[in-house]
């Protein structure tokens, strides 16, 4: 079987989120769903699926890049009953850690300064799937949006200010997921690392890239570059210390 080199998914990272092996019956089920209609050949070789289109003759078989649609189906049928959270990232499933003690802290404490700081015209969503295209489906913690468009209409562009609290998944919030947030067209984004209290704010630049972050400290301000006036302090939210 003449397989091409897939580029390899983000490792698993700080024993954090890692890559969601696709068993026989998630196989199964997404053959029968759709990939027979893709594919004349597919294998699954260590929970990824590789297949051969049907078209060319001479195709050579490739790795199979999960698409949102896929995704969806699989989640309705299968992943919604598994014990852990999943998100699609690159067209890749990834397993997301549960929320322990810390994250929860810092998570309730970022959700309650938001809905304080943020006016009438904006929308603050928490851990809601956001569609940003055809291989992107992440969870993030936090984003906030104008209040006139609705969840389901709603594009990276639209999107003011997104926020990831990164404890153990700090390495690929820093990477992966900030690659896509950055393609998607998603203006600023936040990673907050609660062990190190560091904050890394993210712009995307004119070349459609984030570059460096700025790394703020716990007592230092970050002000926010597209919702006017909102300005954090990560020593002055509550419960946080």
């Amino acid at each position: 079987m003449n397989i091409q080199t897939p580029i390899d998914p983000a490792p698993p990272t700080e024993g954090g989120a890692s890559r969601y092996r696709l068993d026989f019956d998630d196989y199964k089920f997404l053959w029968d769903a759709c990939l027979h209609r893709v594919y004349g050949k597919t294998e699954l070789l260590d929970g990824i699926i590789y297949g051969r289109p049907m078209t060319p003759a001479d195709a050579e078989t490739r790795r199979h890049r999960i698409t949102l649609p896929e995704y969806l189906l699989l989640w309705n049928g299968r992943l919604h009953a598994k014990p852990f959270k999943t998100e699609l990232i690159n067209g890749t499933i990834y397993q997301m850690p549960a929320d322990g003690p810390l994250t929860s802290r810092w998570n309730g404490a970022i959700n309650r300064w938001l809905q304080l700081s943020v006016t009438e015209d904006r929308v603050v969503k928490a851990e809601q799937t956001l569609f940003l295209g055809n291989e992107w489906a992440p969870d993030p913690d936090h984003y906030v949006f104008p209040a006139d468009l609705d969840e389901e209409d709603v594009t990276g562009a639209d999107i003011a200010l997104l926020i990831e609290v990164s404890v153990s998944t700090l390495s690929f919030d820093l990477t992966e997921k900030a690659a896509g947030y950055a393609s998607s067209g998603i203006r600023e984004y936040w990673v907050i690392d609660p062990n190190s209290k560091t904050l890394y704010a993210h712009r995307l630049g004119d070349d459609g890239t984030y570059g460096e972050p700025l790394e703020i400290g716990f007592t230092d301000t970050v002000t926010a570059q597209h919702i006017p006036g909102l300005r954090l302090r990560m020593a002055e939210l509550p419960r946080i210390s």
